[in-house]
């Protein structure tokens, strides 16, 4: 229910990001364990509910009820991302502004990306065809923070060794 849903723990973690001041850390940082945050553990959820939401789905106003959850989550991760580096970049006095840039570029793709998945989810529901069933939702077994650092850490490592 998009009305009915606690965004406490996710405040939280921004929170978290903006005193760790993760706009301003390379990708083997802070910045790195934030990312692992939201791949592993919350996207992998709203993605499940997601699934299981336009499996239910056979009205207008269920799909109108999606539409607004969907926008609200863009909205939501799309305005912290922006704020997050707007208030560093304006309080910034170490580190570089094209390091805090090339994070933010980072972490509005990774939004970018994941609401594209989205999107593919709700235009195979609305196809009328079997299309949904071909996508399917992340494992909960499979999603957690540290296999998604681990990841990220092997691909930080690999655009390191791209660069020698």
């Amino acid at each position: 229910d998009p009305a009915n849903q606690s965004l406490e723990v996710a405040n939280a973690v921004w929170k978290w990001a903006r005193l760790l001041n993760v706009a301003e850390l390379d990708s083997t940082r802070s910045s790195m364990h934030f990312r692992a945050l939201w791949l592993g553990e919350f996207f992998p959820r709203l993605r499940i509910t997601l699934h299981a939401w336009l499996h239910q789905a056979n009205s207008p106003e269920t799909f109108a009820e999606i539409e607004i959850w969907y926008k609200g989550w863009k909205s939501y991760f799309t305005d912290n991302v922006a704020a997050m580096h707007k208030e560093d970049k304006s309080s910034s006095k170490t580190r570089s502004n094209s390091v805090a840039e090339r994070t933010k570029r980072i972490m509005m793709q990774l939004v970018d990306e994941e609401f594209t998945q989205w999107l593919q989810m709700i235009a195979a529901k609305m196809t009328g065809t079997d299309a949904l069933k071909k996508l399917t939702p992340p494992d909960p077994d499979s999603c957690s923070y540290d296999r998604s650092l681990r990841q990220l850490q092997h691909l930080a490592r690999i655009a390191q060794d791209s660069l020698h």
